[in-house]
């Protein structure tokens, strides 16, 4: 399996640095689209060995590579947490897992039986990122990105305002907005009893000026901060 994941490694580098130029401008949700297009197919044969092997070793392996793939496309800082990480891809891995492993044997059946393939569909997630912008992404990069400064931990909340004494507007509670709002939207469209989805540009609209102005205000706090720490660092008094 080790062959299979390196492989995997090296054509989702691959595809990275060429579809580069269009990541770096891409809404989140453009990224993630395009993740799911381009690299996770590429994992539907180790997941089915991964359903069969059961070592810890290989399923370690092939779910963090799984996980660094989509931070890589999503361009955010590897220290972002696996928790809101999986929320963000959108998809129950166990059931992944399975669900490829018994699509595998019925496709081979049916093959055999010179049938339509009656194929297993996975529970529909929410899609979160629907709509969100690039700034989204920077907000991760900004908070879970190591601090210049003390260099042993992220630049978090927490870390902010009891080391550096700044108060940020936490990405944890960003992300239950974000959510908390779609669902509000979604609930709503339900109710007109419509077959339409609510279209992405009604959340890109409400969110990018907000995520814009998060984003610029933590930028600013950061810059200070770090003008502060040099000044006092380059501070001679008058003797």
């Amino acid at each position: 399996m080790k062959t299979q994941t390196d492989t995997i490694k090296k054509k989702s580098a691959f595809l990275y640095v060429r579809l580069y130029p269009y990541l770096s401008n891409a809404t989140a949700d453009a990224r993630k689209d395009m993740w799911r297009s381009m690299i996770l197919p590429l994992f539907n044969a180790v997941l089915i060995l991964l359903y069969f092997d059961r070592t810890k070793t290989n399923t370690w392996r092939t779910l963090r590579l799984l996980v660094g793939t989509f931070k890589r496309f999503m361009m955010i800082p590897k220290n972002t947490s696996t928790e809101l990480v999986t929320e963000m891809m959108g998809n129950d891995i166990p059931e992944l897992v399975c669900v490829n492993a018994v699509n595998a044997e019925e496709k081979w059946e049916a093959r055999k039986e010179r049938r339509q393939p009656e194929l297993t569909q996975r529970t529909q997630k929410p899609n979160y990122l629907r709509g969100i912008p690039n700034d989204w992404c920077q907000i991760l990069k900004q908070q879970c990105s190591l601090c210049p400064l003390c260099r042993n931990s992220i630049r978090n909340e927490a870390h902010m305002e009891i080391i550096h004494k700044t108060e940020i507007f936490s990405y944890k509670e960003i992300w239950s907005l974000i959510k908390n709002y779609q669902d509000e939207v979604e609930e709503i469209q339900k109710k007109k009893k419509t077959i339409l989805k609510v279209k992405r540009s009604k959340y890109l609209d409400y969110w990018k000026p907000k995520l814009k102005a998060l984003k610029e205000d933590t930028n600013e706090k950061f810059k200070l901060i770090y003008a502060l720490k040099n000044f006092l660092r380059d501070y001679k008094p008058n003797k």
